[in-house]
């Protein structure tokens, strides 16, 4: 998994095997599970969205959720995980 807060910027951080599986094993599972299909906060409008999008080995792209994370603890988890990797 590559995480890139920026598109402009092509730089990509390297994870731990950990984060890596805990990652990977959340992507899967939502998509099997459609689990963010219905989802949505639209009460929350201060204007931070998050995109959650998997690539598979075959270039297939998911789109997991997309949106605001405050209530949901599973993407609250994920968005935490990736914060630990910030581009700076």
């Amino acid at each position: 998994i590559a995480y890139n807060p920026n598109p402009v910027n092509v730089q990509g951080v390297k994870m731990s095997d950990e984060d890596y599986l805990q990652i990977y094993n959340f992507c899967k599972d939502a998509i099997a599970k459609n689990k963010f299909a219905k989802y949505s906060e639209d009460d929350i409008c201060d204007g931070t969205t998050y995109e959650f999008v998997f690539y598979d080995t075959k270039g297939n792209k998911y789109l997991i959720y997309d949106g605001y994370c405050y209530a949901n603890e599973d993407l609250r988890e994920i968005k935490k995980l990736f914060s630990k990797y910030q581009l700076e």
